[in-house]
């Protein structure tokens, strides 16, 4: 089986038990970091592959041990600091950083909850661990893109320099990103002075006064938002070429919302009890969130509709017909299951 089709087993695992807040860091590993680890290719019973509880070399510190060290070939080649299901992972990164700067031989650590994976190395300074990670997965919401990324730390893939390389970049594109970022929504005075000279310069009308500075200053900041709108519209329609006008501006209105993806989760993992995770995908609209099969507006599950205090989702029958169900939230989808699961049983084996 693939590895995406593992990662998309597992996060519908993950989806269908997210409510259960009482995982300890002892179950998170065992019902979802180790399922992960072996998905990588590593056994989690062997010790050529995983040590549990691997002591980082520390004088002062020796009792201090790392929850796994993944190993290839007879060496250790990355570790992994756990904790709880559902805790935020973010504020123990410096207990990460803590055994990654006194193990020099190691170039990647992954600190994890059993959902998100932060995926560490060493860029900024060899040996010291960078302060962000360079690469995020969540098992439950990933794409294509961060798919083949992860494939890079399989075990039969696995090679250092190439994984440093991808890392290299990542990281420069994300600091790239927050520099464009921050001057688009908040331009500097020296990105101002920029875009003045080119402006003003290059048509030879005389010196930038004060005057003229400040009145760019303003202008830059009413252009901004102006040419980012106009960059995403021509990105929609190089996109979809042969949309009409219309539905151009439709579509670009379209915000699909973290609600909605849950949701789409949630109905995912109840449905592939009778259909393949890949064929379930969703079509979002401005006024509902549909889920179908096979890519086909004909063979719609259901429609949810979530961005009012009313949420409500409709299902499809077996014949088509619709019927209404108010939930309070998307947690609630999980009590239609039957319902859900007779809408799909028509398309069980039928896949044209």
């Amino acid at each position: 089986m693939k590895l995406k089709e593992h990662l998309t087993q597992l996060g519908a695992k993950i989806e269908s038990q997210k409510i259960d807040q009482k995982f300890d860091e002892a179950q998170t590993k065992l019902l979802y970091i180790n399922p992960f680890i072996e998905i990588l290719g590593y056994r989690t019973s062997e010790h050529a592959d995983v040590i549990a509880e691997w002591p980082a070399d520390f004088a002062a510190r020796s009792r201090d041990k790392v929850d796994y060290a993944l190993r290839k070939n007879g060496t250790e080649i990355l570790i992994i600091e756990c904790k709880r299901f559902h805790e935020k992972v973010g504020k123990h990164g410096h207990q990460l950083s803590d055994y990654f700067n006194n193990l020099p031989l190691l170039r990647f650590g992954i600190l994890t909850n059993g959902t998100i994976y932060h995926f560490y190395t060493d860029i900024d300074t060899r040996n010291i661990m960078d302060p962000e990670p360079f690469f995020d997965f969540n098992v439950t919401d990933f794409n294509d893109e961060q798919v083949r990324i992860l494939e890079m730390f399989c075990k039969e893939n696995f090679d250092e320099k190439s994984i440093i390389e991808k890392a290299r970049r990542l990281t420069y594109s994300r600091d790239i990103r927050k520099v464009l970022y921050s001057e688009m929504t908040n331009p500097t005075k020296d990105f101002i002075k920029f875009i003045a000279e080119k402006a003003y310069l290059e048509k030879k009308r005389g010196s930038i006064t004060e005057r003229i500075r400040n009145l760019f200053d303003e202008l830059v900041n009413l252009s901004l938002p102006i040419v980012i709108n106009q960059l995403i519209r021509d990105r929609m329609i190089r996109l979809k070429p042969s949309a009409d006008n219309g539905t151009r501006e439709a579509e670009s209105k379209v915000i699909t919302t973290e609600e909605e993806r849950e949701a789409y989760f949630i109905v995912k993992s109840i449905i592939r009890r009778k259909i393949s995770a890949e064929r379930v995908g969703f079509k979002d609209a401005q006024a509902y969130f549909s889920i179908r099969i096979d890519e086909s507006s004909h063979k719609t599950v259901c429609r949810l509709y979530l961005n009012s205090n009313k949420k409500h989702i409709c299902i499809y029958d077996m014949d088509r017909n619709e019927t209404k169900f108010d939930i309070e939230s998307i947690d609630n989808i999980f009590d239609l299951s039957g319902q859900l699961l007779k809408s799909v049983s028509i398309y069980e084996t039928k896949q044209n």
